[in-house]
Formats: C-alpha cells, structure tokens, sequence
C-alpha cells in the first residue's frame, strides 16, 4: 500500500495583516540624528480569526536600516509564534 503523505501545515501570509508604529523624541535640526531616540511595535493579525500578536523594540538610537532590520526580525519571530497559534485555535492534528 502506498503511503498518503501530508504536508505540513503552514500559515498563509496573505492572511496576515502586518502593521508597524513607531514614534521618535528629541530635537530636531542639524544634529536630530544623534540625539532622536525611536522605539516601534510590530504587530500582526490573522485576518479570519482576528487572532493577533506583537511585540515592542525598545527604545534607542537606531538609524533607519537598523530599526528595518529590527522590524524585519521582529516580523519572523511574530509570524512562527501566530502560526503556532492559529493551529492551536484551529485544531490542526500534529501542530
């Protein structure tokens, strides 16, 4: 007999809505990019379940490609900790 192999479950990131806010304080003008202090919240929601999840990066001194980096990084975490509970609430057998 041949053997049905499943794959496994995987979240669809069409489902997902992504959305970012991000804040920066200090002064501006010539010297604004040594003294702004910026600190942004990732956040992502399963669109047909509304389940949803974030997480905050602190507070620092990022320039514009670190603070992606960190959002990017932020986006991978979130989106394996969503999956996971989005099998959970689904009941999808062997996740």
């Amino acid at each position: 007999m041949a053997q049905v192999k499943r794959d496994k479950w995987c979240l669809d990131p069409r489902e997902v809505d992504r959305s970012i806010s991000s804040s920066s304080s200090g002064k501006n003008g010539q010297f604004a990019r040594r003294l702004k202090v910026t600190d942004a919240t990732v956040r992502l929601t399963h669109l047909p379940t509304k389940l949803s999840i974030q997480r905050t990066i602190p507070s620092g001194h990022y320039s514009k490609d670190e603070m992606k980096k960190l959002q990017e990084a932020a986006y991978r975490r979130l989106f394996s900790i969503l999956e996971r509970a989005v099998a959970r609430h689904l009941r999808v057998p062997g996740r």
